[in-house]
């Protein structure tokens, strides 16, 4: 069985070699958070430039929901299963609901997956997560 490589993967890390990227270098040494104002579209270029200069899984915190969800399926192009989304609670913390069971369930799976890299059930170990601020 031969296992192929993403469909981005290739195509992200060749244009990762343009000088423009070279900025990230200093906050990725430094290894300290990042704030990023870029356009959406330049997103999965600078996170994969994080994630391969990084041991450890990267988190990335975007705005809203469906940017999350947009940039997540971008990631997986490049990282396959090693992606995932961090789903929202849902609810504000002076609300008197509490979050949905599929959401607590998907919360606590992710947590597990980072506590636990070496469960292969859970899939590989992740290399991103992607969640919102919210």
């Amino acid at each position: 069985m031969t296992v192929t490589a993403p469909p981005l993967a290739g195509v992200i890390r060749t244009a990762l070699r343009d000088p423009a990227f070279d900025v990230l270098a200093p906050a990725l040494a430094a290894k300290t958070g990042l704030d990023l104002t870029a356009p959406s579209c330049a997103r999965p270029f600078v996170v994969t430039g994080m994630a391969d200069a990084s041991d450890a899984p990267v988190l990335v915190v975007t705005a809203t929901t469906r940017e999350a969800q947009d940039l997540a399926a971008e990631l997986r192009d490049v990282y396959g299963d090693s992606v995932t989304l961090l789903p929202s609670w849902e609810t504000l913390p002076h609300e008197r609901l509490s979050p949905g069971v599929d959401t607590v369930g998907a919360r606590l799976q992710v947590l597990h997956r980072l506590a636990h890299p070496e469960d292969s059930r859970m899939g590989p170990p992740l290399r991103v997560v992607v969640t919102t601020v919210r």
